[in-house]
């Protein structure tokens, strides 16, 4: 929600940082049906539009493209946010300056996980908490760990202690958290055999060039990302090991513009966003080729490569279902994992006292919607 100056200041920020900005990837559709106020009180449904007064233009502060931002992108496409009244604006802008840019009012929200990083940030007391989760691979996706046959053998199957001592190459090297990948392979050691995220050493590598590594066995381990996973299926170099639990780890974080100065906003966000999901993403939105159409023009990846992907679990659309994958395990295991692990001898949280679960997540809008 940005004024004039506002804009004027973010754009000269982002001039400063010489950050790419990703302009309007696609306008709402012009054949979406405009909903007005009396119609919206009218309705039973409790997620149906209630416009604001105004038009409201909403900022995110994207990180990048991403296909986990697809919510946002169908909601723009699809009207949903036309209907509440909310015009979106996408700048691209990375980490850490997202959170900078959202904490200050200049964009609205971001996408992000349980980092070291945000959650360093939080601890000083800023109000930007992730408020509306994303979503969950299916079985069949292979995103997360990958490790070279040379440590798994022929039969594949990789035990926790033959991980102690690797390197594990990973996108945003330290800042990520094992613990949801580590989790699952300890629960089916064979011994009783543990293995803890001290156990292994993190490395940064872009995500295309961990495939590379693997394919070609200059690594031993990494952590790969949607689409890259995709080009080791079926090669004999390594296995998928591990990958997200059955909780989001990934959520859309509003600063004080959202959950403070504007909270109606704030609400009309959350309610276009859960509606999406519900009347839009349910089931494997590949298989729906408007679906397909919107993620490729949105994220620049052409179609027939997404169509390959399985598709995320985004949830039911049900406000307090979707209330409940802002998981408290989320932030239980990343904490007590930040917490252990030493960078250059320091520990990577800069606080002592464990973060309550309100410094880190929001979920008003979510149980206000839900009633």
């Amino acid at each position: 929600m940005l004024d004039s100056v506002r804009r004027a200041a973010l754009a000269g920020f982002a001039g400063v940082l010489a950050l790419g900005v990703l302009g309007a990837c696609g306008s709402s559709d012009s054949d979406a049906p405009k909903i007005t106020a009396a119609q919206a009180t009218d309705s039973s449904d409790r997620l149906a539009p209630r416009p604001l007064s105004q038009r409201t233009t909403v900022t995110m502060a994207q990180v990048g493209a991403i296909i986990s931002n697809l919510p946002v992108y169908v909601a723009d496409a699809k009207g949903e946010l036309e209907k509440e009244n909310i015009e979106l604006k996408l700048e691209t802008i990375g980490i850490p300056d997202n959170l900078l840019v959202v904490e200050r009012g200049d964009a609205d929200f971001t996408n992000g996980t349980v980092s070291a990083g945000i959650l360093n940030f939080q601890a000083t007391g800023k109000n930007v908490r992730l408020a509306f989760p994303g979503g969950t691979t299916r079985p069949e996706s292979k995103f997360g760990l990958w490790v070279s046959k040379k440590i798994a053998g022929d039969d594949g199957v990789v035990q926790p202690g033959e991980l102690k001592g690797l390197k594990i190459y990973a996108p945003s090297g330290p800042n990520v958290s094992l613990y949801y990948y580590l989790e699952p392979i300890n629960a089916t050691s064979a011994d009783g055999t543990k293995v803890s995220p001290d156990d292994v050493t993190l490395e940064t590598l872009a995500a295309a060039d961990i495939a590379t590594a693997l394919a070609n066995g200059s690594v031993d381990a990494g952590l790969l990302l949607d689409p890259f996973w995709l080009s080791l299926q079926g090669k004999d170099c390594c296995v998928w090991v591990s990958g997200k639990p059955d909780y989001p780890v990934s959520a859309y974080l509003y600063g004080p513009s959202l959950l403070e100065k504007e909270p109606e906003v704030g609400l009309a966000l959350t309610r276009a966003l859960t509606r999406t999901v519900r009347d839009h993403l349910q089931g494997d939105w590949t298989k729906n080729p408007a679906i397909v159409e919107i993620a490729s023009k949105y994220t620049g990846q052409p179609g027939d490569s997404l169509v390959k992907l399985p598709a995320d679990n985004y949830g039911t659309g049900d406000p307090a279902q979707m209330a409940t994958r802002l998981d408290q395990r989320y932030l239980d295991g990343a904490q007590s994992e930040f917490a252990a692990r030493k960078v250059a001898g320091s520990s990577m949280l800069t606080y002592d006292k464990p973060l309550e679960y309100t410094s880190v997540f929001y979920d008003g809008f979510l149980k206000e919607l839900a009633g």
